[in-house]
């Protein structure tokens, strides 16, 4: 049965054997080219006197938009210098809008299922122009191949560490109570303090500045000022992904009672994903599928008056613009990744197996159950609780 509990996931996540492999064979490539290196002494001097940094997010929208408390706190703690963020190049664009760095690396991180000779050239090119350009390199996901960047980058790398690359990092952030994702990160940048600094300081830096080419975008899209619910069905991970007959469920129901329904999403998965739902359904309907990059999405969910989504990038950028939000969760737990508050749910299956944080659901006697469990019903009792939660929040604010 689906519920909106933050549980806290286990201590000790489990680690797919095949990640450990990589891991430790990545460990091993990064022994034989930095045989000589050895990282310098970390301290919490390091943060105010270090002239240089590098944050390496190759990930996804999601995980850029919860660092940027973490980006926050190193230019409160060093105002004068500089910040450099490794990125996706799809994300450069979004990252540049946003202002909170001095530089941003599109850095074509080659995909461990697809990596090919070809592939790994431009990579290393990119990896091999970072070497030594910066003071301080954080990673903050705890990846052999991030670990192996910053170590080339930087002489002083921080962050939970990878099996078989913990030699790499001048200090190793231990996180034995699973802090949400943005807690996570700030912790890794202010390792060693004697006061760890405190979230709700640094809350505001979720809201991050949007270009005004994304907005002028956004309404060339949306002339309209009517508000309207923001439908993305789509995700990139498998094991993220709901039925395409419940989402048509959903839309349809937010249809009969009047909403406007705007899907969003991009690439011939969310394409085909979108006909689907759309099919045979009336009313107030606008698709957005592959009409707007990464950087638009920010002005169409603020003005959204609702976001439903699974747990991808989009409801991060809900939470950091103030939207109420939806959010199904599948392998990856709600705790770390979900946002609390009255106007965000977050609904999940209780399940021996999840949070399994697996890319593809290894079962085979019921794949993909946590995501079957939730409902319709459930999504749509949870709408409407955000969206009346969020009524109510507007009417008690002064003036």
């Amino acid at each position: 049965m689906a519920h909106q509990n933050r549980s806290r996931p286990p201590a000790s996540p489990a680690i797919h054997g095949g990640d450990r492999v990589l891991s430790y064979l990545l460990g091993a490539v990064a022994r034989l080219l930095l045989t000589f290196r050895r990282p310098q002494k970390f301290s919490p001097d390091t943060i105010r006197t270090a002239q240089s940094f590098l944050f390496i997010r190759p990930e996804g929208l999601g995980d850029l938009i919860l660092t940027l408390p973490a980006i926050a706190y190193i230019r409160r703690e060093n105002p004068g210098a500089r910040l450099a963020m490794a990125v996706r190049p799809a994300f450069a664009k979004f990252v540049r809008d946003m202002q909170v760095v001095d530089e941003i690396i599109p850095l074509d991180y080659p995909k461990r299922s697809t990596l090919t000779p070809r592939q790994l050239r431009p990579f290393l090119g990119q990896v091999w122009r970072m070497r030594g350009r910066y003071d301080v390199a954080f990673d903050f996901r705890g990846d052999a191949r991030n670990a192996i960047i910053g170590a080339w980058a930087a002489p002083i790398v921080t962050g939970p560490g990878a099996a078989g690359t913990q030699f790499l990092l001048s200090a190793r952030y231990q996180d034995s109570t699973q802090l949400p994702a943005a807690e996570r990160n700030l912790g890794i940048v202010s390792l060693g303090q004697a006061t760890p600094p405190a979230m709700e300081d640094y809350a505001p830096a979720f809201r991050y500045h949007v270009g005004e080419g994304a907005r002028q975008h956004a309404t060339e899209l949306l002339p309209s000022r009517e508000k309207y619910v923001l439908v993305h069905p789509g995700a990139s991970k498998p094991s993220n992904r709901w039925d395409p007959g419940r989402w048509r469920d959903v839309v349809r129901g937010l249809l009969e009672s009047g909403k406007h329904v705007v899907i969003t999403g991009a690439g011939a998965e969310d394409s085909q994903l979108a006909t689907e739902i759309q099919e045979g359904l009336p009313g107030a309907l606008t698709c957005l599928v592959d009409r707007t990059d990464c950087a638009d999405l920010t002005p169409i969910v603020e003005r959204a008056q609702l976001v439903i989504s699974p747990d991808t990038g989009i409801a991060h950028i809900a939470f950091a613009q103030r939207i109420p939000s939806v959010t199904l969760f599948g392998s990856e737990s709600e705790f770390l990744w979900g946002h609390e508050g009255p106007i965000h749910a977050a609904l999940c299956t209780a399940l021996p197996c999840r949070p399994c944080g697996a890319y593809r659901c290894p079962r085979t006697d019921f794949p993909m159950e946590c995501m079957a469990s939730i409902t319709v019903e459930q999504v749509c009792s949870a709408a409407s609780a955000v969206l009346l939660a969020s009524a109510e929040t507007r009417t008690c604010l002064p003036g």
